[in-house]
C-alpha cells in the first residue's frame, strides 16, 4: 500500500528548500523567509490536527504545490509550509507578488475558524486583503 493517511504510513514530503534562485536582471536573488514556529520535521505524524495532515495529503497531489515541512506554532496551532505556485501569474503585476511563494497554511483548533494562510517571505508585500498580524509576523 502507499504511503498516505488511510494506510497509516508517513506521508513523504519533499526535501525543504531555503530559498528560490530568481533572476533580476541577469543575477541570481536569494530570498529571504521569516522562521516562523519550530519545526516538526518533513513526514505526517499522528500528532499533528487530522485536517492539517488532509491538506498535507492534498497539496502532495497537486502539482502547484511542493510541501516544505510543518511547524508548531502554538500548542494549538500547526503550520504546513508549502511552495506555491504554478508559473502562470503575471510576474510583472503592481503589488510584487511573485509566481512562486512560500507560505504557512495555518491550523488553529482552538478558533472559531481555524485557518489562515501566512505569507513567509521576509519582503511579502502589503496588500488589501490581507489580515492584520503583529510585527515582524508573517503576513
Amino acid at each position: 500500500m502507499p504511503p498516505g493517511l488511510a494506510s497509516g504510513l508517513p506521508l513523504p514530503l519533499l526535501q525543504q528548500r531555503q530559498s528560490h534562485p530568481l533572476l533580476h536582471r541577469g543575477q541570481a536573488v536569494t530570498t529571504e523567509y521569516i522562521d516562523y514556529g519550530e519545526p516538526l520535521g518533513k513526514s505526517v505524524t499522528s500528532n499533528l490536527p487530522a485536517p492539517l495532515r488532509d491538506v498535507a495529503e492534498a497539496c502532495n497531489e497537486h502539482s502547484a504545490f511542493d510541501v516544505v515541512e510543518f511547524r508548531r506554532i502554538s500548542p494549538n496551532s500547526h503550520a504546513l509550509i508549502v511552495d506555491v505556485g504554478d508559473g502562470t501569474f503575471d510576474a510583472k503585476n503592481r503589488v510584487g507578488i511573485r509566481r512562486f511563494e512560500r507560505l504557512a497554511l495555518v491550523y488553529s483548533s482552538n478558533l472559531g475558524f481555524p485557518w489562515e494562510v501566512r505569507a513567509l517571505r521576509s519582503d511579502f508585500p502589503v496588500t488589501m486583503h490581507q489580515n492584520h498580524v503583529e510585527p515582524n509576523s508573517p503576513r
